[in-house]
């Protein structure tokens, strides 16, 4: 399996689904063993998944299209 992790996420990746099941077992368990909370409901377990500002899919790793907002009109638009 491949583990890649920034911050506090975590991406996963393992060649059939019953080495990736045990893979995030292992892993969720060794984050909760060093005193970190895993919010399950972020688990994203099918396809599409989003992993740091890319969409991937089985197939493709595309960016995540971006809003910008042209006309900003406070500083806190500006920041968004």
């Amino acid at each position: 399996a491949i583990i890649l992790h920034y911050m506090d996420d975590v991406l996963i990746c393992a060649p059939d689904d019953k080495y990736l099941n045990l893979t995030l077992e292992k892993t969720v368990q060794a984050i909760e063993k060093a005193g970190f909370e895993i919010q399950q409901e972020k688990i994203q377990r099918t396809c599409p998944w989003t992993y740091l500002g890319h969409r991937i899919t089985k197939q493709t790793i595309v960016p995540q299209q971006l809003t910008i907002k042209d006309n900003p009109k406070t500083l806190r638009d500006l920041h968004q």
